[in-house]
């Protein structure tokens, strides 16, 4: 299996024109300005609704994922992603109950 590789502006524009970036719906720079507070709204808003646990370890998981690089290895990118399942269900079933 190979290596991810990730994406990139120029990539998307090519293969997927439709996505904000590329379409310009948002800059770049904005977009990255976006990709640092959503965690602090969305840990946040878990705090109210009494799911912060689950939160964090989605936040903790998608920054290992992506900020960290563990996603470039096919074994971090399928770890990161069964823990986000695992934490988006149990913070799922908390809100439910």
């Amino acid at each position: 299996m190979s290596s991810f590789t990730g994406s990139s502006p120029e990539e998307d524009a090519e293969n997927k024109p439709y996505r904000p970036i590329p379409s310009k719906l948002i800059t770049l720079e904005n977009a990255k300005i976006l990709r640092k507070l959503m965690p602090i709204f969305n840990l946040g808003l878990a705090l109210y609704l009494n799911v912060f646990p689950a939160a964090l370890g989605i936040t903790a998981f998608t920054i290992l994922h992506n900020e960290v690089g563990t996603g470039n290895h096919w074994f971090g990118k399928q770890s990161c992603t069964a823990a986000l399942y695992a934490f988006f269900e149990i913070g799922a079933t908390a809100v439910a109950g």
